[in-house]
């Protein structure tokens, strides 16, 4: 019984050409005669509407899903423009697919039901169900309530790992792929099943700074005030000008390193929530909601920090596979954190090999918003993160 795996790349200019080289590379190298699935990973500086019939249509129709992103992770390099695909035959692993559009229009716990249903709709049995891949609009505000609508439909324990789509840090408009359709406001999955073992951890590596701070109006994403004072002093106390350097910009360099941050459990685990506007109440507008009647930090990480975080997480999943060597890797990482990293994303990617074997096929993309199932002595709990890094392993 057999795993194979096909990557293709291309940074070529012009869509067809790029979707047509990426597909003939990615089917040259996967050296299998079926495809189960494609997962089609974009820089925005290509047109879907150009490139996904060609790839639909060079890989006969195959299953697939895909994402734009702001950049493409590719073994130990980074890619700012270019059309990846990432092939997949198996013969000890199971694939169903699911894409759901539009959620802007419906309610989003029905939406993230919708695509858990359309993603097990076979019946092989919960147990060999062993992991939930899928990306989603990563502009769409409160994107919990759709992973809490997915999470009662999958009434499963096994991992959920998603990314939520993203475009070249203009915060405009992202893509998303079902078979030969470009979904509008979507989201898209894949679930494996079968013969097969995963490894997966999420980590950011920020820490809080200062004393806890207490929220005292909010409602959803919208935090009025804290500690009785408008949302915004909590910058304030440790930065001059604070409020104005966040309004001239939605991912500003103190909203990047100083996210705002809640416990998880009883740990020492952290869930950061990122800010997208402050408004002239000096309330905050965050990317999605946070717990009811929980402390809030402002948090504080740094370049060594996010690749110490990359390490620990990367041992995990290697622990968790129990001396198993991976057949693919997959990274979901925070645009943030790119920002924060510079050169060093390279150094990140290539210590994440040296852990997991360097010469293990590495996909991934950089996100806006990541998605993973929290384990803690409640159960597991599938929640929206900011900041992190989840890697995934399997075997």
């Amino acid at each position: 019984m057999s795993t194979y795996i096909g990557i293709g790349f291309s940074r070529d200019p012009d869509a067809a050409k790029a979707a047509q080289d990426a597909a003939d590379q990615a089917k040259q190298n996967l050296h299998a005669s079926s495809i189960d699935i494609a997962i089609v990973l974009n820089t925005s500086h290509y047109n879907p509407a150009d490139f996904l019939p060609i790839i639909y249509n060079q890989l006969k129709k195959t299953r697939l899903i895909g994402s734009s992103t702001a950049a493409i992770l590719l073994g130990e390099r980074i890619e700012e423009r270019g059309i990846a695909i990432l092939l997949l035959y198996s013969d000890d692993i199971r694939f169903e697919t699911g894409g759901v559009e539009n959620m802007h229009l419906q309610d989003l716990a029905a939406a993230g039901s919708q695509l858990a249903a359309s993603c097990i709709s076979s019946d092989y049995g919960q147990d060999h169900r062993k992991l939930l891949l899928f990306f989603a609009d990563g502009l769409i505000q409160d994107l919990s309530r759709f992973i809490s609508g997915m999470s009662k439909t999958l009434k499963g324990t096994f991992p959920v790992i998603g990314a939520g789509s993203s475009d070249n840090f203009q915060f405009k408009k992202t893509h998303q792929y079902f078979n030969n359709t470009v979904l509008t406001f979507g989201a898209c999955g894949v679930l494996l099943g079968g013969r097969l073992q995963v490894g997966t951890s999420c980590r950011h590596g920020w820490r809080p700074l200062g004393k806890p701070r207490f929220v005292n109006q909010f409602e959803n994403n919208l935090i009025k005030e804290i500690d009785h004072k408008p949302a915004a002093m909590i910058y304030q106390e440790y930065f001059e000008d604070t409020t104005e350097t966040l309004k001239a910009s939605s991912l500003a360099h103190l909203n990047a390193r100083y996210p705002l941050g809640t416990p998880l459990g009883a740990g020492r685990e952290y869930l950061l929530r990122n800010i997208i506007n402050t408004l002239e109440d000096d309330s905050i507008v965050l990317q999605d909601s946070i717990p009811d009647g929980k402390p809030i930090h402002l948090m504080i990480g740094n370049k060594e920090s996010c690749l110490q975080a990359a390490e620990l997480a990367a041992l995990e999943v290697k622990s968790q596979l129990q001396g198993r060597t991976p057949k693919l890797i997959f990274v979901f990482e925070s645009m943030a954190r790119y920002r924060i990293l510079g050169r060093s994303a390279n150094t990140e990617l290539q210590n994440i090999r040296k852990i997991l074997g360097p010469e293990v096929p590495l996909y991934g993309m950089y996100s806006f918003g990541e998605i993973f199932t929290h384990s803690s002595a409640n159960g597991q709990e599938t929640l929206l993160q900011n900041e992190s890094i989840i890697i995934t392993a399997i075997c």
